[in-house]
């Protein structure tokens, strides 16, 4: 009886141990079956990866235009490599040319008189020294008759200091007679200075100081001629023939125009924009396809 219970019990272990070595053996088939279906998904979507980029490239090949050197040059194409640099920022504003006032001249008269002569029009080219206006002035005749009294005096001074001073070395003066004829002669010579002064102020030369100009059909030491000094275009003329003006008139006004400004309509908006040593381009009605740079 002990034995048959024994036959049974190793043939029930024997049974387990059979049943239990083929569950291993399809679970270890089953995982490897799964294995190999997650490789091939993996190659399957790279394959369709590969798929979409070789239709992209397709796509891209497509959209693009190629130009030969010839289509460039005939719509004006260029190409340049791209670099770091500054942008600038461009506005158009609305502007005007004007004066430049460093460069304007008023021809004033120094002394009341008469304009004698008037040389020069609105609007006329002249020349740095050219004559433009002639002024007789009474007020001038007494200033010259001053300088040529002063003149005179110091002449006759000189000539006696000269002559006290020979007298002097010889023992024939006392000194106090010499230095008398001296301080004459100083005197006279601040005088002559002062009356010369006086008729500079009123626009002579020194030339014309010595030799008064008689070319106008004015009383000898009674004119004074002012001259343009810039070349230039007169664009003023406030005086007539024969007008009689006072001091500080202004007769005529002279500018040059080799160099103007421009005033610019600038929005408040746009005045950061602005900035001193900028690059302008300016064009005007008057020369529609021309552009000025400064």
């Amino acid at each position: 009886m002990n034995k048959i219970k024994y036959l049974f019990l190793c043939i029930f272990f024997y049974s387990a141990f059979i049943i239990l070595t083929g569950n291993c053996q399809k679970s270890s088939n089953h995982n490897h079956d799964g294995h190999d279906n997650t490789e091939e998904d993996h190659n399957h979507n790279n394959d369709d990866e590969h798929d979409h980029e070789d239709e992209n490239d397709n796509h891209n090949n497509n959209d693009a235009i190629i130009l030969d050197e010839k289509s460039e040059k005939l719509i004006g194409l260029e190409t340049k490599k791209a670099v770091l640099t500054d942008i600038y920022e461009t506005i158009s504003v609305p502007g005007k040319i004007i004066n430049n006032e460093n460069n304007e001249v008023h021809i004033n008269t120094l002394i009341s008189g008469r304009i004698n002569v008037l040389m020069a029009n609105w609007g006329d080219k002249v020349s740095k020294g050219q004559e433009l206006v002639c002024l007789e002035s009474i007020e001038l005749g007494k200033k010259r008759a001053e300088y040529s009294k002063a003149y005179a005096e110091y002449e006759l001074a000189s000539k006696n200091y000269e002559r006290k001073k020979r007298l002097f070395e010889k023992d024939i003066i006392s000194e106090r007679q010499f230095l008398e004829a001296e301080t004459k002669k100083i005197s006279a010579g601040v005088n002559l200075e002062y009356a010369r002064k006086m008729l500079r102020m009123t626009g002579l030369t020194d030339d014309e100081i010595e030799i008064p100009p008689d070319e106008h059909d004015v009383i000898e030491g009674c004119s004074v001629h002012l001259v343009s000094p810039i070349d230039g275009v007169i664009i003023e003329r406030n005086v007539k023939k024969g007008e009689q003006v006072e001091s500080g008139t202004c007769l005529l006004k002279v500018l040059d125009i080799s160099n103007v400004w421009i005033e610019a309509d600038v929005f408040e908006k746009d005045l950061h924009y602005v900035k001193k040593g900028g690059q302008i381009k300016l064009t005007v009605p008057a020369f529609p396809n021309e552009v000025y740079e400064g």
